[in-house]
């Protein structure tokens, strides 16, 4: 009996793994489905056995660790009873931030980042299997604060994005630059401290007036032959300048 006879239960994976890396180590273009068998030490036919081409692996790659999980479970509906809605919020981005420092998770999201222009697909299968569900749940939680008075009426979409954006992009830096300026000593503690200013930075009540910004008008230009070097105070002076030798 052959070895993939033995464990055909476990080909996918290894072939997955071992695609992921070769993706990550030289880009989509340059790996070649050769070797990424040989990675995974079986042979050509046997990756085509299981997927149809490159672009299938990439994205069952991308499917595979993928999980949304984060965002949901029973520690979720709990905290909803115990803690207070920026409470909430707090474990909702943890969670994320945890999710997104595990190895695979955190390579399929710098493969999506490193290959978006050329896998629009793949941007959008990321987005709706990690990020658009999770914007929901953060969505919840700012309403919940909302209807409790912790919060004035906010965009609620648009600050949910924000503030998933932000935990994303913390992951990124750490994955990006984390060894050229060395490890923490705790390697949670920069995501912790990052999610609780986001969090304490939501306003409050009775702090949510906008400024206004001053209107800005424009002068009235002096009649021909006159100057005008003195601006108006409080008003923008509109210049239309001529090319050289124009009429």
């Amino acid at each position: 009996m052959s070895k993939f006879e033995r464990r055909p239960d476990d080909r996918p994976a290894e072939l997955l793994d071992a695609a992921l890396a070769r993706f990550r180590e030289v880009g989509y273009a340059t790996a070649r489905v050769e070797e990424i068998a040989a990675a995974a030490g079986v042979t050509v036919g046997t990756v085509y056995r299981y997927f149809p081409g490159k672009d299938s692996l990439f994205q069952a790659v991308i499917e595979r660790d993928l999980d949304p999980a984060w965002s949901r479970g029973p520690d979720i509906t709990e905290a909803y009873g115990t803690r207070t809605p920026r409470g909430v919020l707090t474990l909702l981005l943890s969670r994320l931030a945890e999710t997104l420092r595990q190895p695979a998770t955190r390579d399929v999201l710098l493969l999506v980042v490193r290959e978006a222009a050329s896998f629009p697909v793949s941007v959008q299968l990321y987005c709706e299997q990690l990020l658009k569900r999770g914007c929901i749940s953060v969505e919840r939680a700012l309403r919940h604060g909302i209807d409790r008075g912790e919060f004035p009426l906010l965009p609620v979409e648009l600050t949910a994005r924000a503030m998933v954006c932000a935990v994303q992009q913390q992951a990124i830096w750490e994955a990006t630059f984390g060894e050229a300026l060395g490890e923490p000593r705790n390697p949670d503690e920069q995501s912790e401290l990052a999610i609780a200013m986001l969090v304490r930075g939501l306003p409050n009540p009775d702090s949510a007036s906008r400024p206004t910004l001053p209107t800005m008008r424009a002068a009235t230009l002096p009649p021909p032959g006159q100057t005008g070097e003195h601006p108006i105070p409080g008003r923008v002076r509109i210049v239309t300048l001529k090319r050289p030798g124009a009429d």
